[in-house]
């Protein structure tokens, strides 16, 4: 950091990776935000931002005493997933998701209708894993109805290396741009699936949005070695190599 002989106003620095700043210029003011939303969290809570999305809402996620009504046990510590739109006064943030333990969330994606939540978890392996002499953290990845809060899904691919979740924000109107969703599911490493959700309202009722069957899964790339998501673009980009060749494919 540097004044450069500059009013301590002008303050400014110099950085490697921008993004890093960015990220914590978003995550002070959104902790004073959250600050002065009363009963969203409490005073001193841990707060970490796990994703943005192209209409530039913010994902955050943080630990607290559960609040569903629903609960066994409530006031239990369980992990939370809030969702800050752009736009809009800190007195409208909402919480997407109450998660059922006291989760590390690293990773967050919601699609465009608010209607289902995709994130990833990692934790300490299971006592047989650590047994058979695998010691790395195990990633997994869920998703949630959240339009209201309703069934959690595992994609049940666990894995010692990292893995990510992403909504894609396409181009639909009508009534596919509710009953239709897809997202992106990096393995990474290994493969890059696209699993497409139908939703429809849950019998009985005209409103809120429930998951109608399994998802359609497809590959949209195996074995890679580097990818980045332009969220703004809605594209995809990744490195693989094959013997004395090496490719760079973009999916948008």
């Amino acid at each position: 950091i540097s004044t450069r002989n500059r009013p301590v106003s002008h303050l400014y620095c110099t950085v490697r990776n921008p993004a890093m700043v960015l990220q914590f210029y978003e995550t002070s003011c959104l902790r004073e935000e959250l600050q002065s939303a009363e009963g969203l969290i409490e005073e001193g809570t841990a707060v970490r931002i796990v994703g943005e999305e192209r209409d530039r809402a913010v994902l955050f996620t943080w630990s607290g005493n559960r609040r569903s009504p629903r609960s066994r046990s409530q006031g239990e510590t369980v992990a939370f997933v809030g969702i800050r739109e752009a736009g809009v006064a800190c007195c409208q943030l909402q919480v997407l998701f109450e998660h059922y333990e006291d989760a590390v969330i690293v990773g967050a994606s919601v699609n465009a209708a608010r209607s289902l939540l995709g994130f990833t978890t990692v934790a300490e392996p299971a006592q047989e894993y650590s047994q058979a002499g695998l010691g790395d953290k195990i990633y997994s990845s869920y998703v949630a109805e959240i339009s209201p809060q309703g069934r959690c899904f595992a994609l049940d691919v666990d894995r010692t290396h990292y893995q990510r979740v992403q909504f894609l924000y396409v181009a639909t109107s009508g009534k596919r741009a509710t009953t239709e969703s897809h997202m992106l599911f990096m393995l990474h490493g290994e493969n890059i699936g696209l699993y497409t959700f139908s939703l429809s309202h849950p019998p009985g009722s005209e409103s809120g949005m429930a998951l109608q069957s399994s998802p359609r899964v497809s590959e949209v790339c195996k074995a890679f070695h580097w990818y980045q998501w332009d969220a703004e673009h809605q594209r995809l980009y990744v490195v693989c190599f094959k013997p004395k060749v090496s490719h760079c494919l973009v999916y948008s």
